[in-house]
């Protein structure tokens, strides 16, 4: 069936502090769906240009082009009712720097559950969409595509503002179905799982550290891999004062092959797998970061890339093996493999460490995946 989407748009004074009355009146008991709306294509920083929710059966849409949301962040942040997210890396992103910006105590609330990710350790998908999700769970045909919306201009239409508002409309009804199939014991590992993705999206950023998400790195000799961590941390830096979208200034697939080749001009670059674009613009900057990378001293101490074990062909088959068994924990537990078997866990258990645990070895992820010493490599 199709779904009618009622909303309140809000880009007026008085109807925005109303809003900010409900939500300071919410309890533990009622849940706050949270979506965003943003352009970002040559910058670094993301244009915040709506906000979307849901609380108490209301759907509002707020315009945060054409008011001060600061109160409204504020009420958001310190609320006691749990947040729904679709999704959510991006929306923690933009609402932890909105909050940042404009210097709150708190950047984000306390219980925030997101719902594509619950859905992972209810079944074998991973990250599905959220218009495929409501009609294959709810049985909901949603509205139209606007996913090209250039939500920056105004005004917006009906058609437009109905789609921002169904990235809210089913959530609760989403979350609750998903909850009680996953039941409680997996939705204690889903919300340790929460505490971690909230971590990562609020880390503080070590530009010196850049470097070891390159895919890539693992490969590099000692003096690529110090020119690479130059690069990263300069490209990182110059696209925080500017506002650059990092790709827009070095694409990361060609960052590995810039400090292993060390390109003298333009023609290099392009061979190097700089775009034309990127080029143009900001040919002459690369190739002084370039020339600076090449007058650095070798450092012994480097910590090493988050792929460096995957580049060893004599490893594979340790690989092989730490897969299959998570292949079959997985299906077991009834969850998308993904949670246990992406490069991100692979990586990260043959990494070399003096301290700390693996993250298969970790948290919930201990509790399912166990008896791993045997998988570890012997040198």
């Amino acid at each position: 069936m199709q779904g009618q989407i009622d909303y309140t748009f809000i880009d007026e004074e008085q109807a925005l502090h109303n809003l900010v009355t409900v939500i300071k009146s919410l309890t533990a008991d009622d849940y706050i769906a949270i979506d965003t709306e943003f352009i970002r294509v040559r910058t670094y920083y993301p244009v915040f240009a709506l906000l979307q929710l849901k609380c108490r059966d209301r759907i509002y849409i707020v315009d945060p082009k054409a008011l001060c949301i600061k109160q409204l962040l504020e009420a958001i942040n310190n609320t006691k009712a749990y947040i729904l997210m679709f999704s959510c890396d991006e929306d923690l992103e933009i609402l932890y720097q909105a909050s940042a910006d404009f210097n709150l105590e708190k950047c984000l609330p306390e219980k925030i559950y997101d719902v594509q990710l619950l859905c992972a350790f209810e079944s074998t998908y991973y990250k599905p969409g959220l218009f495929k999700l409501i009609n294959e769970v709810l049985n909901i045909d949603t509205a139209g595509d606007c996913s090209l919306t250039n939500w920056e201009l105004r005004p917006l239409s009906d058609s437009q503002l109905c789609y921002a508002a169904c990235d809210v409309a089913y959530l609760y009804e989403l979350f609750t179905i998903l909850k009680e199939r996953v039941g409680a014991r997996k939705f204690a590992w889903f919300e340790s799982e929460m505490a971690h993705v909230i971590s990562d999206n609020t880390q503080k950023i070590e530009p010196d550290m850049l470097y070891r998400a390159i895919a890539g790195a693992g490969a590099l000799s000692k003096d690529s891999l110090l020119r690479l961590q130059y690069l990263c941390k300069k490209r990182y830096e110059i696209a925080i004062e500017h506002n650059i979208a990092l790709n827009q200034l070095i694409t990361s697939k060609a960052l590995c092959t810039i400090a292993q080749s060390l390109p003298r001009n333009n023609k290099d670059l392009l061979k190097a797998g700089v775009k034309y674009g990127c080029l143009k613009e900001h040919g002459a900057v690369i190739l002084k970061l370039v020339d600076e990378a090449m007058s650095l001293k070798t450092k012994a101490d480097l910590i090493p890339p988050f792929d460096s074990f995957m580049h060893n062909g004599a490893h594979k088959v340790y690989i092989k093996r730490l897969k299959d068994y998570l292949k079959t924990v997985a299906v077991k537990e009834g969850m998308a493999g993904e949670l246990l078997y992406s490069k991100r866990y692979i990586q990260d258990f043959f990494l070399p460490r003096n301290d700390g645990q693996a993250m298969l070895e970790s948290s919930w992820r201990a509790l399912c995946c166990k008896k791993l010493d045997g998988f570890k490599f012997k040198s």
